[in-house]
């Protein structure tokens, strides 16, 4: 394992430096940009539900490094993915922890996105973050809200992602679903590391990892 991590290389600067200039959703933990951590995913995604418990984890393991939302709505698959996403711009207004509240809302009830009831279920997920659902169902229909998932969407495309939950370490994609958590933390310790970011903003919070010594 360790020797096939040594032969990662740098990330690819184009990669890294579009990330940082242009990723710039609800995030969580540090504002520095030396290690960033990008998810792009759909709401309406099971995998994307199924990746939040991942998330939530790194969220923790990784305080000091920056864990940013990107939303990248599947519409062709998932009808109600863009609304979602659309709301979420809106309530990202209010903070980033209003925004995940609203997230982890919309996953728990996931299943009700449908065309009878997906309205009232992203209206109940707004409420849960300390929102006014109708003052933020009038925010999503704006041109302004569309336009945000819009540049959201185009950055995923810029960067080639076709997939949801996709995560970007620093620019470099991983499809986090198939991926055990234990490697996916070595993974971005290497990888950070390769990209000479500092020891300090690499290991895991209470690891007592030395880098240096691997």
């Amino acid at each position: 394992m360790q020797m096939a991590l040594r032969r990662l290389e740098p990330s690819r600067l184009p990669n890294r430096a579009i990330l940082q200039a242009k990723a710039n959703g609800p995030a969580h933990n540090s504002a520095s940009k030396d290690l960033m951590l990008v998810e792009f995913a759909d709401l309406q995604c099971p995998h994307c539900k199924d990746a939040q418990a991942t998330m939530d984890r790194l969220v923790k393991d990784f305080p000091k490094a920056r864990i940013v939302f990107e939303s990248f709505p599947l519409t062709d698959i998932h009808p109600f993915a863009f609304q979602a996403a659309a709301y979420g711009a809106c309530i990202a207004k209010k903070s980033s922890d209003a925004f995940f509240t609203y997230v982890q809302a919309v996953y728990d009830t996931q299943g009700a996105l449908t065309t009878e009831a997906a309205e009232q279920t992203l209206k109940n997920a707004a409420t849960k973050a300390g929102a006014d659902p109708t003052a933020i169902a009038f925010c999503a229909a704006s041109e302004a809200a569309k336009n945000e998932v819009n540049e959201s969407m185009s950055l995923a495309s810029e960067l080639g992602v076709d997939q949801t939950p996709l995560l970007s370490i620093n620019g470099r994609m991983v499809a986090i679903s198939s991926i055990p958590y234990e490697t996916l933390k070595t993974l971005i310790q290497f990888q950070a590391e390769l990209d000479g970011v500092s020891p300090a903003a690499i290991s895991p919070a209470g690891s007592g990892v030395d880098l240096k010594s691997r």
